[in-house]
């Protein structure tokens, strides 16, 4: 018993020193300067949730930060610094099972998912920036 308590308490400080690694290297969290942004995304005039919506950097073309749209249409996120960036967006189906809940094709058919055909273009501010709804179509 002693035993598995000591290397029960060994993987958890083990755990412990990765996640404080983690910290240092990467931040724990959003940075606090890091700018605010909000806004809405609406699918042919309504706003959808579960809309996946991609930040790129628009000098380097590397993706920053992501995050997926809650009800009404609305996301709150941050990216790294103020800039320009270049939205994508993807909108899985979801298809449920007894077991489970999978995520299927995209019901935008890739069309607003490439960093050349995005779905918007935006200039980020420092603090806090309230986007234009951001208004896409199936078709």
């Amino acid at each position: 018993m002693i035993g598995l308590s000591i290397s029960l308490m060994s993987r958890r400080a083990g755990w412990l020193a990765v996640a404080a690694a983690c910290c240092c290297s990467f931040g724990c969290g959003q940075a606090d300067n890091s700018p605010m942004i909000t806004g809405t995304v609406t699918v042919d005039g309504k706003p959808v949730s579960g809309l996946y919506v991609v930040f790129y950097d628009a000098a380097t073309k590397a993706a920053t930060s992501s995050t997926c749209t809650q009800d009404g249409g609305r996301f709150e996120w941050n990216v790294p610094e103020p800039g320009e960036y270049v939205i994508t967006a993807f909108w899985p189906k979801r298809i449920e099972t007894a077991e489970e809940v999978i995520e299927g094709p995209d019901q935008l058919r890739g069309r607003y998912r490439q960093f050349e055909h995005p779905a918007a273009k935006v200039t980020i501010a420092a603090g806090e920036n309230t986007l234009p709804p951001i208004e896409l179509a199936r078709k």
